[in-house]
């Protein structure tokens, strides 16, 4: 009796050992795979700050691209009105100097008509007086 207590005391010592060495090897690996996810949450967790950090930084950009387009269009807008007084300053000036029909300027054709008599006048006199010599 004592001897087969004895024995089923050693394998109930020796299924204790072997549960307990499994159990061991299961907390391990759960410890192990607890700090492998761990360290992944904070690898995920840093590139999230990342990229937060780098979309903060786009939205300022886009904001201040967003204000200096709208001074962009001003300014257009600005140059558009320049442009468009100086079309119509140009149109009204050319619309108002056009002076080819002005009676002032009858005097110049008058002047360039009798140029032209006295110029023919003298080259008939030059060769009447080559001719007679």
């Amino acid at each position: 009796l004592m001897t087969r207590l004895s024995d089923q005391h050693t394998e109930a010592a020796a299924e204790v050992a072997s549960r307990k060495a499994r159990y061991e090897r299961t907390l391990k690996a759960e410890l192990e795979r607890e700090q492998s996810i761990k360290a992944a949450n904070a690898a995920i967790t840093k590139e999230i700050h990342h990229v937060q950090n780098l979309n903060g930084d786009l939205r300022w950009r886009a904001a201040t691209l967003g204000h200096s387009n709208d001074a962009m269009r001003s300014d257009l807008r600005s140059l558009q009105e320049n442009m468009t007084m100086a079309q119509e300053f140009v149109a009204t000036s050319l619309s108002h100097s056009d002076d080819a029909q002005a009676a002032e300027l009858e005097v110049l054709a008058e002047l360039a008509a009798n140029d032209a008599k006295e110029a023919e006048s003298k080259l008939k006199s030059q060769r009447l007086q080559e001719i007679s010599g």
